[in-house]
Order: C-alpha cells, then sequence, then structure tokens
C-alpha cells in the first residue's frame, strides 16, 4: 500500500466511526478497526473482515484507468451487509450514503 492509499484507508474508517459513534452512542462494538502486519492491512468489524489489501474485492469504477470503488463506499456497502441484523446500525451507516 501507498502513502495515498494509507490515507484513504484511516480517512474512511475513522469517517464511518464518527457517524456511528454520532449516530450509536450505545454501540461502540459496531465499529470498525484497522489490523496491520506492517505488509497488509485488514479493516475488520468485529470478526468480520470487511476488505483487506492482499484480497481487495472492489470494483473498477474505471477499468482503462484501473480505478477502483472508492474505498469508503466499499466499506459501507460490505458493513451494511453484515450488520443486516440490527435495523439501528444500518440506518446510521446509510447516514453516510
Amino acid at each position: 500500500m501507498n502513502n495515498i492509499e494509507v490515507t484513504d484507508l484511516f480517512g474512511s474508517v475513522e469517517h464511518i466511526n464518527d457517524a456511528i459513534i454520532n449516530l450509536l452512542p450505545e454501540e461502540p462494538a459496531y465499529t470498525l478497526m484497522i489490523e496491520s502486519d506492517g505488509y497488509a492491512s485488514n479493516v475488520m468489524l468485529g470478526t468480520e473482515l470487511l476488505w483487506s489489501s492482499e484480497n481487495d474485492e472492489r470494483g473498477y469504477v474505471d477499468e482503462d484507468e484501473c480505478e477502483y470503488e472508492p474505498l469508503q463506499d466499499f466499506l459501507i456497502r460490505k458493513a451494511i451487509e453484515h450488520l443486516a441484523k440490527s435495523d439501528k446500525v444500518i440506518g446510521a451507516i446509510r447516514e453516510l450514503q
């Protein structure tokens, strides 16, 4: 990962976590966490892997330019998928879109 990706990674996670904490202060278990071993980085939601730099599942927005779907949009979509059982958290995350 280069510096721009690291900045995007931390900024996206911070934005999502700020929104969740502001909208659901009683639900701190639903914040995203970044894990890294120095080579690869993962974004986790509890024990669920949402994104990994080693296996980036984001789709291309522009394949010719190798431009991926924005990381923040991808993380929000993946978080919604994993949190479908909690209406309160879904509402908070959808506020980000």
